[in-house]
């Protein structure tokens, strides 16, 4: 009845040693400083991409006035010569 007692009974598990501790340790900062890197590069490519998108939309609404004004130019023109056409 003892054997099985024994049998069932936790074993004391063995300390890691300090090589083992420190490397473990190591990985982990390794890993905890690529994912933060990793983080702000993401952020910064977003921040990236809204102002691209930003800059476009900007460029798009300046294109339309510069050409509303062009198209305006060009209708007072075509009235001013047709009153000199037909003068």
């Amino acid at each position: 009845m003892r054997l099985l007692k024994n049998h069932c009974s936790y074993s004391r598990v063995d300390k890691k040693d300090a090589e083992e501790s420190q490397q473990l340790k190591v990985r982990f900062l390794i890993y905890k400083v690529m994912e933060e890197a990793d983080s702000q590069l993401r952020r910064s490519s977003s921040k990236h991409r809204a102002r691209k998108q930003l800059k476009k939309s900007i460029g798009l609404r300046l294109r339309s006035l510069r050409l509303g004004k062009f198209r305006g130019g060009l209708c007072v023109w075509r009235h001013v010569k047709h009153g000199f056409i037909t003068k």
